[in-house]
């Protein structure tokens, strides 16, 4: 048995523990670092792999203060079953307020079972960590943890004495009894430390490895051909975990196998995460792998600017539901943190997401966890959706809540953008905030065209109408994607702009009428239906004001659009604000509009179908009338009667 020390930051004293005991065993060895006052955990750690490397085993860890963090450390990035145990002793907290400055890159620790078995010794008073951080790191790695009281640092000055001179180490490796403990607190240490020292080495334990007890954690399937295997799934280090199996055709077959499916059992799902990075030790009946993270291999989930509370459901929890924030999201990749801790959720299990959001109702994603990683904040999931309809609403959540994945990005990753309008929402222009936004989509629309497109001055995508208008917002989840102004007029000329540049016809004036200008939409979302949805708006409002006249303007290639909803041409043309660009005036007559039926009527209702269903839901069919100025007509009463069928709700 080869005893490897581990000292912390400045080295271990004469006097200290640890040297007594190096001293008394003969084949023990010291680690040595080159700067023992600035450490550098990568660097620690190299020193100490390149060290067991060079020793034939079994090897035994005994590290104390940032020597435990070591030793974990080299856990999670190494493997060496020759390795068989860890006596970890006053474990720093890295991110505690008297951790030594100079000591860089041991946070975050590892908080999965440790791949060997280990103990760890905690007293009550440790200035560099606290009894509540001890037992979490020990519950977290799976170690036995032993409280000794009031002994500070477990160094010099925690009054340790050691009259016996390594009799404890001794008796421990040849198995002898151990003594009595002494009544002065120099003995409580080294009985502690004896008694631990001769559980961990068993000699039945190190000569019959295959009798090891199987370690804690969820029963998983190997899929290997049409063959299945079971075995229990736990984590080995950071991005290793191991399944642990005592069956024997497996291990065999595995020498051969380039590749073989892990799922959980409770799962019952006949797919499961491919794995093509593993190893077998056939005398310990372990399969150890290796999972590379998505995040640092070419997967780009959009990241949001504020983290989304979700749920999380598995068969693996039973009836308990986890808490988790999501905070990045794509059709193909969800990252999802633990805001508690659960060991079973481990990759391969199958989960489901609920995410409820105030626009869109609650969405349900399925999908499959690839990756799991420990960091100071817990443990951060990555999720991949795995059936069409999973993908499709993990890539609408991500156009809802991030503006920097829209509908362009949506179709790029081959997924539809139909359906885009129960996801929109209309508000009015009442903050700062909102008005900005408006400026912003102005600016946005009109330089896609090619207008202005050096400008930099906001100010010119706004006029002095501005302030005797209504402007309405059309929100994506939270974009703001489309706006257009709303003006009213009942008679006013300086409140019209096309009046401004080109008069319009008396018999418009004789009535009230609501002038629509300045509609821009974004880019990315011009087909998302934000159209549709501002005139669903400003229909519903010009039925509430009672106004018989919508009048608005357009260029050439919007004409076609707003003729399919009953504009007509006003022999009015006018020149756009922004270019020389041609822009024609129509009109759109409501009144005959809600009364005539013709080839267009479909389109109608799907525009402005749903404006009268609400309208007529709140208002009843008395007042609709009321716009008629005479009695029921045919044709409305037809509209009115297919908006009621065909419109549950207003969208």
């Amino acid at each position: 048995m080869r005893t490897i020390f581990i000292a912390g930051i400045g080295n271990s004293e004469d006097e200290h523990w640890q040297r007594h005991w190096h001293r008394h065993l003969a084949d023990s060895i010291w680690l040595e670092h080159a700067d023992w006052d600035r450490p550098e955990c990568d660097q620690w750690v190299r020193d100490l792999d390149d060290l067991l490397v060079s020793v034939p085993g079994p090897k035994f860890l005994v590290a104390h203060s940032l020597g435990c963090l070591v030793a974990v450390a080299w856990a999670q990035r190494h493997r060496d079953d020759s390795v068989v145990s860890a006596f970890l002793v006053a474990v720093p907290d890295p991110n505690g307020p008297k951790f030594p400055v100079e000591a860089t890159g041991f946070a975050p620790i590892l908080r999965q079972p440790l791949p060997l078995p280990a103990t760890m010794i905690v007293s009550d008073d440790d200035p560099y960590s606290t009894p509540a951080y001890s037992r979490a790191v020990a519950e977290a790695w799976q170690t036995r943890a032993i409280e000794i009281g009031h002994r500070g640092h477990i160094n010099l000055t925690s009054g340790l004495g050691f009259g016996r001179r390594g009799g404890t180490t001794s008796n421990a490796i040849t198995n002898k009894a151990p003594k009595e403990p002494e009544s002065d607190a120099s003995g409580v240490f080294e009985h502690v430390m004896e008694v631990i020292m001769q559980l961990q080495f068993d000699p039945v334990m190190m000569v019959k490895p295959r009798q090891i007890q199987l370690p804690y954690g969820p029963t998983c399937r190997l899929r290997l051909g049409r063959a299945a295997y079971d075995g229990v799934l736990h984590a080995a280090g950071i991005d290793l975990w191991a399944v642990t199996t005592q069956d024997r055709r497996l291990l065999r077959r595995l020498r051969e196998a380039e590749a073989l499916s892990l799922s959980l059992a409770c799962d019952g799902s006949g797919s499961g995460l491919r794995l093509s990075d593993f190893t077998v030790d056939e005398e310990i009946g372990r399969i150890l792998f290796r999972l590379s993270d998505p995040l640092k291999n070419g997967a780009e989930p959009t990241w949001l600017e504020h983290s989304v509370s979700t749920v999380v459901r598995a068969p693996c929890l039973f009836r308990r539901v986890a808490e988790a924030d999501l905070a990045a999201v794509s059709p193909f990749e969800l990252v999802l943190r633990l805001i508690e801790p659960d060991g079973f959720l481990v990759p391969s299990a199958v989960i489901s997401l609920e995410v409820h959001r105030p626009w869109g109702g609650r969405f349900n994603i399925r999908g499959r966890v690839v990756h799991r990683a420990e960091l100071d904040g817990g443990s951060q999931l990555v999720i991949r959706p795995e059936r069409v309809p999973d993908k499709a609403a993990a890539g609408w959540l991500a156009v809802c809540e991030s503006d920097t994945f829209g509908i362009r990005q949506l179709r790029m990753n081959g997924l539809s953008a139909r359906g885009a309008g129960r996801f929109l929402r209309i508000s009015r222009c009442s903050t700062v905030a909102d008005w900005h936004n408006v400026v912003r989509l102005r600016r946005i629309a009109n330089q896609f065209f090619g207008r202005h497109q050096e400008a930099d001055d906001d100010t010119i995508w706004t006029d002095e109408l501005d302030d005797n208008s209504l402007s309405l917002l059309v929100w994506l989840g939270r974009n703001p994607v489309g706006t257009g102004r709303l003006v009213f007029n009942g008679g006013d000329r300086r409140l019209s702009e096309i009046e401004a540049s080109s008069p319009l016809p008396d018999w418009v004036w004789a009535e009230r009428f609501l002038e629509v200008s300045r509609v821009a939409i974004d880019a990315d979302h011009r087909s998302a239906g934000v159209m549709i949805a501002i005139f669903q708006e400003v229909g519903r409002i010009a039925l509430e004001t009672n106004c018989r006249y919508l009048v608005l303007d357009a260029i050439e290639k919007l004409v076609p659009i707003y003729e399919k909803v009953g504009a007509v041409h006003l022999p009015n043309t006018k020149k756009h604000p922004f270019s020389d660009e041609t822009v024609h005036v129509l009109v759109i007559d409501i009144r005959r509009s809600l009364t005539s039926i013709d080839r267009r009527l479909l389109y109608w209702l799907a525009v402005f179908g749903p404006a009268l269903r609400s309208h007529l839901r709140l208002f009843g069919a008395r007042h609709t009338r009321a716009i008629l100025n005479r009695g029921i007509q045919i044709g409305f009463t037809v509209k009115q009667a297919l908006a009621r069928a065909l419109f549950f709700r207003p969208i």
